[in-house]
């Protein structure tokens, strides 16, 4: 909770300094007013762990929200997708997803991707490569 808490005040940071400089993006600002103002990359692995209190998901809603104009770039990891660990609020304000494959169709739905339930497993897959090659 401390991390999102700093995240967002970061992003809260930056989005001032642009307003000041009169500009709207990283990219411009970083280039005419400050070329040392780096990139962040805030990464969540196993997002089920955390318990989804209401100052968690509030501080998660807002950095999906606005953290890539900042410059700061968002990464979620999760082996169990369900409606529990990703609720709609959250799921619908990210921007990019990449599935490898839900427990059932029901998760394929969550996740947005029509029959992610079917997909091959990694393992089954870098295991029928493997098979092919012989």
């Amino acid at each position: 909770l401390s991390a999102l808490s700093w995240v967002s005040s970061e992003i809260q940071r930056r989005n001032k300094l642009f307003t000041e400089a009169k500009t709207r993006s990283f990219e411009i600002f970083r280039k005419e007013k400050q070329p040392d103002l780096f990139r962040i990359v805030f990464v969540i692995r196993n997002l089920e762990d955390f318990s989804w209190d209401k100052q968690f998901q509030e501080n998660l809603e807002y950095i999906i929200t606005r953290s890539n104009k900042a410059g700061i770039h968002f990464f979620i990891f999760t082996d169990r997708l369900t409606a529990k660990n990703l609720p709609k609020s959250i799921q619908s304000n990210i921007p990019n997803r990449l599935i490898f494959r839900t427990a059932d169709k029901q998760d394929s739905t969550l996740a947005g991707v029509k029959d992610a339930h079917n997909l091959i497993p990694i393992n089954e897959a870098s295991f029928c490569r493997r098979s092919q090659d012989n």
